[in-house]
C-alpha cells in the first residue's frame, strides 16, 4: 500500500497536481508518531527510537512509557532541558495533587521527584511530549504511535 500511495503521488507531482508536494511527504509512513496530531488515533503501543515497542492504550501509559525513555537516554538533555519552569512538569507533590482532577492527566516519577501533569486529550499530551523530545534534541517522528 505505501509503494502505491508513493508511486500515486509521484505520478501527480508529473502531471502537475501537487507539484509543490515535498518529497518526505510522497514516502511519508502511514503510522502516526508524537509529531501528529494524536486526537483521532486508537493508542495500543509505541515504538521507541530503540526499537523497542511499549503498551500504550492511553495517555498515561504513552507519557509514561516516552519520559521513561528520555531518562534513560538522554538523561542529561532531559534534566537540562526540565530545570527550565515548564508548565507540564510539577516538581512539588502537593501542587500536582491539586491539579489532579477531571479532564487532567497526573503522571507520577516519584523516583526522579516530578510529575507530568497535562490535559489529558490526547492532542495536548502527545504536543507536550513532543515538546519535551525536542528539549532532549531527539526527533519525536522516531517515536511511532501504534
Amino acid at each position: 500500500m505505501r509503494n502505491r500511495s508513493e508511486y500515486l503521488a509521484d505520478r501527480f507531482c508529473q502531471v502537475g497536481l501537487f507539484k509543490d508536494l515535498p518529497k518526505e511527504y510522497r514516502a511519508r509512513e502511514l503510522h502516526k508518531t508524537l509529531d501528529d496530531d494524536l486526537t483521532n488515533h486508537k493508542l495500543q503501543s509505541v515504538k521507541l527510537p530503540n526499537g523497542q515497542r511499549k503498551p500504550a492504550r492511553n495517555a498515561k501509559e504513552l507519557a509514561s512509557a516516552v519520559i521513561d525513555y528520555l531518562l534513560e537516554n538522554a538523561r542529561e538533555a532531559f534534566e537540562s532541558y526540565t530545570d527550565e519552569e515548564l508548565r507540564y512538569i510539577c516538581w512539588d507533590k502537593a501542587k500536582a495533587q491539586l491539579r489532579d482532577r477531571d479532564g487532567t492527566l497526573v503522571v507520577p516519577f516519584e523516583k526522579y521527584g516530578f510529575y507530568f501533569v497535562s490535559n489529558a486529550s490526547y492532542q495536548t499530551t502527545g504536543s507536550n511530549l513532543k515538546d519535551l523530545i525536542l528539549g532532549c534534541d531527539l526527533n519525536p517522528r522516531d517515536f511511532i504511535v501504534e
